[in-house]
């Protein structure tokens, strides 16, 4: 997964994820706003490489954080449409932005590299 960091015109710390991760820079950006967060997640991420959990979710108005001890998802709460509709043949939906997945030791790279980043600012 590339990713890269920075200060918006806000000055709030953002996260940028390559295309088929852009959820979760935008999930990062809204939810993980704080070191304490950032530790607590590194926490969660070691017990499930350890085996010690099986499995975490961490849901928010907004979001939804699943992590198994392989992979994890963040999901939009806002998607805002039935899965089992189907669409015209020639219409496609675009969830990049809204929902994406990756192995968790990428994921625990990104976490590790953005709380370097909180701490930075």
């Amino acid at each position: 997964m590339e990713y890269d960091f920075y200060i918006d015109d806000l000055n709030h710390p953002t996260a940028r994820c390559s295309m088929e991760s852009e959820a979760i820079g935008r999930w990062l950006t809204d939810e993980c706003t704080s070191i304490a967060q950032s530790e607590h997640l590194l926490r969660v991420i070691t017990e499930l490489i350890h085996q010690k959990r099986f499995d975490y979710q961490q849901a928010s108005e907004d979001w939804l954080l699943r992590m198994t001890g392989t992979d994890v998802e963040v999901v939009a709460n806002t998607l805002g449409f039935e899965p089992d509709v189907e669409l015209p043949e020639d219409l496609s939906f675009y969830d990049l932005e809204s929902m994406a997945s990756c192995g968790l030791e990428d994921f625990k790279a990104l976490i590790e590299n953005w709380l370097i980043f909180l701490a930075e600012c």
